[in-house]
């Protein structure tokens, strides 16, 4: 799910922003159609906090549980 949120949502959501933006700025679009997409952006990046949380906290309950350290996948910046 993070790699679907980060790779697949995020990037069309910011390009969407980009040219809300541009639009609004040249006033082909609202003050609330502009952050509307602001607020999806906001909340697609909570859904990719959210996942990240998860996924850690998953991992610190097995090394718990088990006594052994569970290599951590190399995540991108």
């Amino acid at each position: 799910m993070i790699d679907t949120v980060r790779d697949k949502i995020i990037p069309p959501l910011e390009q969407a922003l980009t040219e809300t933006r541009r639009a609004y700025n040249l006033g082909r679009y609202s003050y609330l159609e502009w952050r509307s997409v602001q607020a999806e952006l906001l909340d697609a990046h909570d859904t990719l906090i959210e996942a990240s949380i998860n996924a850690h906290q998953n991992i610190i309950e097995i090394e718990r549980l088990t006594g052994a350290r569970i290599a951590q996948p190399v995540t991108n910046p």
